[in-house]
């Protein structure tokens, strides 16, 4: 049996986020987020509009893998909704070139320009497909905690 994402992270593992943030961003942000757990003043624009486009580009591979035909205005409202709601939910900060309804502008520009340029020849074999693998210290032994993640999209094209 396949587990889902938010099943494997039930337990304790450890994901890409968590060692690039200790090991490459900042040791004492990976300590006040993950260990104190510490709540955050506001999310950056960029997440949020990530996580939107991100949303809607799955939908949009499952519709694919399903082998129906996407509606492109669906998936355009689609974003807008997304980004109203978590503009809504959560204290987002925007830069000083930035608000709102210009990231709004965007996505719906964003989704569009990649459902009209998406490549019909792809054949969709996986949408959200999470694992868990070992992870290998270098002496060869296995570390305690798993490394636990999601590839976004596997698709082949021309073999």
């Amino acid at each position: 049996m396949t587990q889902s994402l938010s099943q494997l992270r039930q337990r304790p593992h450890l994901s890409n986020s968590q060692i690039n943030q200790i090991l490459n961003l900042c040791s004492l942000q990976f300590y006040y987020e993950r260990v104190a757990k510490l709540p955050k003043p506001f999310v950056s624009n960029s997440l949020v509009f990530g996580t939107c486009v991100h949303k809607v580009l799955e939908h949009y591979y499952q519709w694919i893998q399903r082998g129906e035909q996407p509606d492109v205005d669906s998936h355009i409202e689609m974003f807008s909704e997304l980004w109203k709601k978590a503009n809504n939910e959560q204290n987002i900060k925007f830069g000083a070139k930035t608000s709102f309804e210009s990231l709004a502008d965007t996505g719906r520009n964003v989704v569009k320009c990649f459902i009209d340029n998406a490549d019909p020849k792809e054949k969709v074999l996986s949408v959200s497909q999470a694992f868990c693998v070992p992870v290998h210290a270098p002496d060869g032994s296995v570390v305690e905690l798993p490394l636990v993640g999601e590839f976004d999209l596997v698709v082949v094209n021309a073999g």
